[in-house]
């Protein structure tokens, strides 16, 4: 298992890209069946939906950083973020 100083542990120790890999699957799994599901709803209920572009390329970034949740190029850009969410909620 992992202890709080694992956690903390620079570098991070393979253990915890190895538990934060299933997570990031399971997330990944939940958004494409959002995806899927959301051709169902009404164009109000879907209005909810552009924040998931974030997600998405969070958990992109995370695997080719080989799960590694501490990575410093994990986050994108404020300008990056509002461009995704903007086209997302235009295109969408």
């Amino acid at each position: 298992g992992l202890g709080e100083g694992d956690v903390f542990a620079r570098p991070p120790p393979p253990r915890l890209a190895e538990a934060v890999e299933p997570v990031a699957r399971a997330a990944r799994a939940a958004l494409a069946e959002a995806r899927r599901l959301s051709a169902s709803l009404s164009r109000r209920a879907r209005a909810g939906l552009p924040p998931l572009v974030l997600a998405d390329a969070y958990l992109t970034r995370l695997a080719k950083a080989g799960y590694d949740a501490f990575d410093p190029h994990l986050e994108s850009s404020r300008l990056t973020r509002q461009l995704r969410l903007t086209r997302a909620a235009l295109f969408s």
